[in-house]
């Protein structure tokens, strides 16, 4: 996207060799970068700038979203597009403001550094509570401009949390401030749970930057906008992680929004896009497997097991215990003794101590076992 600062550090001790699989069954293809001349290269494959160019002749954009926005050509539409890449960071704490004062964000490329945003709080107060005074001026008028970003931006804000944040301005002790109402409690920013001070943060982060950036547009939050999000479940409740991504895409429809996480509830949250799984051999190459298709129907569970390859669902000593266990039972079936299964009996009734679901799980198991014991009593 431009910004090589972020990967600088990682040319100066080695490559980065990465291997490519295809999902028609071609052979894999090994790729090597490194910098040259400040640019991110990758062997073979020329420069990121010809690669860019290339997303260029192909974009990433639907053709319903070009028929919805059938006044903008595919080329400007790609020209108007914005690039924001952000890291879940809480950052935000009160500061003093002015009524209307000029905000003064730095170049648009340095939005593309993923944590850009930590050292914004004073910009990024200012924006809102202009944002904020704007709304007062033409009286809450739902058509306009400031009104519309600022009830999407509160709506997706409580529809992650389930409890409604208020943002007003006013004076606190002399000083013109950000107000802050939070599930009916007037409460500071600095108050407020490190993973909503975060969401907040880089959630208003964009929606203010669009708002900037697109002065003659009626609606900013709709424009085309390259999203890139570095760990945004870092400081969330499982139940708010699950919810983050579906809001965001309701706040910014027109985005294509590209995620790394290790969270099994905001992968199993997105409905629509793709999953590229990265995994690192023994001998430190990135494989990308081919992209699989996000299922509306894919529980955190599919997603622990299938995407994040983790098949154990215990903590490790039961999981050590439910080996023995199984190769025991596999012993017991190739030689059958009367002690091994008495030893086994008892085993399993250790092991069923440590939780209800391990207490069926080893009934069960050794349900299954003894009936074919004595089966193959029975048949010999």
């Amino acid at each position: 996207c431009g910004n090589p600062e972020e990967l600088k550090f990682r040319a100066n001790k080695f490559l980065s060799s990465v291997v490519v699989s295809k999902p028609d069954g071609a052979e894999e293809k090994y790729y090597c970068s490194r910098f040259n001349n400040n640019v991110w290269e990758i062997s073979n494959q020329g420069t990121a700038g010809e690669q860019l160019s290339q997303l260029a002749n192909d974009p990433p954009i639907s053709n319903d979203l070009v028929k919805q926005m059938s006044h903008i050509t595919v080329n400007n539409m790609l020209a108007k597009t914005r690039s924001m890449a952000f890291r879940s960071i809480p950052f935000l704490e009160d500061c003093k403001v002015l009524p209307m004062a000029e905000v003064k964000w730095p170049d648009a490329m340095q939005f593309l550094r993923f944590a850009h945003h930590s050292g914004e709080n004073q910009q990024l107060c200012q924006a809102l509570a202009n944002l904020k005074v704007r709304m007062g001026i033409v009286s809450s008028d739902p058509t306009d401009r400031a009104v519309k970003m600022m009830n999407a931006f509160d709506q997706a804000i409580q529809s992650v949390t389930g409890q409604k944040l208020v943002i007003t301005v006013g004076y606190v002790q002399g000083d013109f401030k950000l107000k802050i109402s939070w599930s009916g409690q007037e409460i500071q920013l600095k108050q407020l749970p490190d993973g909503l001070r975060s969401i907040i943060g880089w959630i208003a982060s964009c929606v203010c930057k669009l708002d900037i950036l697109h002065p003659d547009i009626a609606n900013p939050l709709e424009q085309p906008l390259f999203l890139l999000l570095d760990e945004p479940d870092v400081h969330l409740h499982p139940a708010w992680q699950r919810k983050l991504i579906p809001a965001v895409q309701k706040l910014l429809p027109n985005a294509q929004i590209f995620i790394a996480t290790h969270s099994p509830f905001v992968i199993s949250s997105v409905n629509e896009g793709s999953i590229y799984v990265f995994e690192t051999n023994a001998d430190g190459k990135v494989t990308i497997k081919p992209a699989q298709p996000c299922s509306k129907g894919d529980s955190y569970i599919d997603i622990v097991e299938d995407v994040l390859g983790i098949k154990e669902r215990f903590d490790p000593e039961t999981e050590e215990m439910l080996s023995e266990f199984r190769r025991s039972r596999e012993e017991i079936k190739r030689n059958p003794g009367v002690s091994d299964v008495e030893a086994l009996r008892e085993f399993a009734a250790k092991i069923s101590k440590r939780s209800q679901t391990l207490e069926f799980m080893m009934g069960r198991e050794m349900a299954q076992l003894e009936m074919q014991l004595s089966n193959k009593k029975v048949a010999s």
